[in-house]
């Protein structure tokens, strides 16, 4: 099963960001998103207040945050020394998106992805880890979502009495040329 590229950033020495959240998460992604990008509006004269609200007021967040699969009820972390009492405002949003993702995606699994990092040293490790960007990785580990299977077909070498005008092999690359996407990554 495919591992989030989140993962392989960390394993690329890369901080993972919002964007990573938002595809392992996309409803936390999504609010997250949200929270950075909601105008509170135009200041109204007569009361002094935005017309669409304080980010404080409409979004009643404060800095802290429940690490995944947090059981209901568990106590959250905070992600500044007091954070339950640091409302989160339109100045401070940006921080406050900043630590949350830094929380989920790093701190809060800390122990569990050093362990894989070691377990992925052991058997890939080295020197030339450090060549390949996330992307890169997880395309050597996982291989490529699109198979050519033309450029298969004239790389392949037959041995056991076979070769490329052998019937079964004709049927072979007849029946594989037919198979759709998913097929193919079966």
């Amino acid at each position: 099963f495919p591992l989030p590229l989140a993962l392989y950033r960390k394993l690329a020495g890369q901080e993972p960001g919002l964007r990573d959240l938002e595809a392992m998460d996309p409803t936390l992604g999504r609010s997250l998103r949200q929270l950075l990008e909601y105008d509170e509006g135009e200041v109204d004269p007569r009361t002094g207040a935005p017309a669409n609200g304080t980010v404080e007021d409409v979004f009643c967040a404060s800095f802290v945050a429940s690490p995944p699969g947090a059981a209901p009820g568990s106590a959250p972390s905070e992600l500044v020394p007091g954070g339950g009492n640091v409302p989160v405002t339109s100045a401070n949003r940006r921080e406050y998106v900043e630590l949350y993702v830094r929380h989920w995606l790093s701190d809060s699994v800390h122990a569990q992805f050093e362990a894989f990092a070691r377990g992925f040293a052991q058997l890939c490790g080295g020197p030339a880890m450090a060549l390949f960007s996330a992307t890169e990785l997880e395309r050597l580990v996982c291989g490529s979502p699109a198979l050519d299977f033309g450029a298969l077909r004239a790389a392949a070498r037959y041995d056991g009495g076979f070769s490329a005008d052998s019937e079964h092999v004709s049927w072979l690359w007849e029946i594989v040329g037919e198979f759709d996407p998913e097929e193919a990554r079966r």
